[in-house]
């Protein structure tokens, strides 16, 4: 009924106006010359609306912007507080821990989810807890959906998020990068030791030339001795077959290392 009134129209009328004119008053005073009616107040009011709401959409989209880069990004990042304890995460952290969604993720301990060389949870407080962790590269481990090991890349920063202290792990998966690193060097390893077995192949074939001819004087002058010498000792005529035996036998191995130094058994 009151507001129906034209008692309470008029006393919201006169406390509108006192509240206008004392306004008016302190502008007019802390600004001398500078005079603004009611419909510069009008207009300020209806310009920094304006100017807000544009500023709110301006967020909005950089907003946007960010979360679809966040979520599209093919590298794991993780947000986390100083204790470790996941706040939020894009969806390629959960594709690479083999996790149906990234809400699994959140609220638990990133420590869980990660490991070392040998395969030990890995204690994040020590790089928490390090003042060397900006943009220091360091290597973990996860499992994938498989159960097999995820080789990871990481990068441990911090920030501030409402003034409140944050950790944000970011990670590539290496484990392809390494596989073909790791092919790499046993094929280095296999060339190397071709090459060594090569050089060893050329030693040996010479060694065997030189050891053949050694080996053909003394059959020669073995020959020659038995052709000479009517031998009538039976212990002579043995070891001179002993002389011969061995000859042949050391003939034999030369051929096997010219064999080897030609690529042959």
């Amino acid at each position: 009924q009151m507001r129906s009134s034209y008692m309470a129209k008029a006393v919201f009328t006169v406390w509108l106006s006192v509240i206008a004119t004392i306004y008016l008053k302190r502008i007019e005073s802390e600004s001398p010359g500078q005079g603004r009616g009611a419909l510069d107040i009008v207009f300020a009011f209806v310009g920094n609306y304006g100017n807000f709401e544009a500023l709110k959409q301006n967020l909005r989209e950089w907003e946007g912007r960010y979360r679809m880069l966040v979520e599209n990004a093919p590298d794991m990042i993780i947000l986390m507080d100083e204790d470790g304890r996941i706040l939020d995460a894009n969806p390629a952290s959960s594709k690479l821990l083999g996790l149906n969604n990234s809400e699994a993720l959140t609220g638990r301990n990133a420590g869980e989810f990660f490991s070392d060389a040998e395969g030990r949870n890995l204690p994040l407080d020590k790089y928490l807890s390090s003042d060397d962790i900006q943009s220091r590269p360091f290597e973990i481990y996860g499992l994938s959906k498989k159960g097999e090991k995820v080789e990871l890349q990481a990068v441990l920063n911090r920030t501030s998020l409402e003034s409140e202290s944050m950790m944000i792990l970011v990670a590539r998966d290496i484990t392809e990068q390494n596989k073909l690193n790791r092919e790499k060097n046993e094929l280095k390893e296999e060339l190397a030791h071709a090459q060594r077995l090569e050089s060893i192949g050329k030693l040996a074939g010479g060694v065997a030339h030189d050891f053949n001819n050694y080996l053909h004087a003394i059959q020669g002058n073995l020959d020659i001795l038995l052709l000479m010498h009517e031998i009538s000792d039976e212990k002579i005529l043995k070891h001179l077959e002993k002389i011969n035996g061995i000859t042949e036998n050391a003939s034999k191995l030369t051929q096997q290392l010219l064999g080897f130094a030609r690529k042959g058994k």
